[in-house]
């Protein structure tokens, strides 16, 4: 190959790499806690900084905010309040777990919220666990078989939750909009906060490799949860 056709060959590959670039190998981002008003809630909400794409941090993060306001119940009259830890980062998908509850006046309890939102650090998109298994399989249903067969091993005991729920109670509770999910680089969190029950289910930790054969592993949310290990990112006030 000529000297010509080496640089062509490099120009090309740097442009490349400069297109839908993750956050891999950048400028360290941190998460900054924002303090947001709803109704009477306080609310402390995950902000990226740091990123020299500017336009691009500010859409990740109206993103973020999107997504937790979206806990809120749809009344006019809702509060809602809450904070967050971070559940995953490898500067391709970003996990934030938040916590809280929304509120509506004149009703007798509020509405908890334990939930996992997984943003990808690329494009933008908000994956739901459909995301990560091929078309047209029951993962729900292999997932509950998992924890199953695995009750003890996989069962979750976690400080300050309830403890005294029943395989039984997971399965009627996770279905649906509380089929909650978090995201780690082998394993997933699923668990469920059932209506005026004792507590939140802590649920079960079910590794990926009981599910691999019904896995997209050419699927873009299983390549990014895999292509860098889990590693810090700080979090300031």
């Amino acid at each position: 190959m000529n000297k010509g056709r080496m640089l062509l060959v490099a120009l090309i590959f740097l442009i490349g790499g400069f297109g839908a670039e993750s956050l891999v190998g950048a400028a360290a981002p941190e998460l900054q806690i924002v303090r947001e008003q709803v109704g009477d809630g306080k609310l402390f909400l995950p902000q990226l900084t740091g990123l020299t794409d500017l336009e691009r941090q500010a859409t990740l993060n109206a993103t973020l905010r999107e997504a937790v306001l979206a806990f809120n119940n749809p009344s006019p009259d809702s509060t809602l309040q809450g904070d967050f830890t971070v559940s995953f980062y490898n500067g391709e998908i970003l996990g934030i777990h938040f916590r809280g509850n929304s509120y509506t006046r004149g009703t007798v309890h509020p509405n908890k919220i334990d939930r996992g939102i997984h943003l990808d650090l690329t494009t933008g998109q908000i994956y739901d666990l459909k995301n990560l298994f091929l078309p047209d399989t029951d993962f729900t249903a292999a997932i509950r078989q998992q924890c199953d067969r695995n009750r003890e091993a996989y069962r979750l005991r976690i400080a300050g939750l309830w403890d005294e729920w029943r395989h039984e109670e997971f399965v009627r509770s996770w279905r649906g909009a509380d089929a909650a999910f978090l995201l780690s680089a082998d394993a997933m969190r699923v668990y469920s906060i059932p209506r005026y029950a004792t507590g939140a289910i802590s649920g079960y930790w079910v590794p990926y490799a009981d599910l691999r054969e019904i896995i997209d592993q050419n699927g873009s949310l299983w390549q990014k949860l895999q292509a860098q290990p889990n590693r810090p990112i700080s979090v300031r006030q």
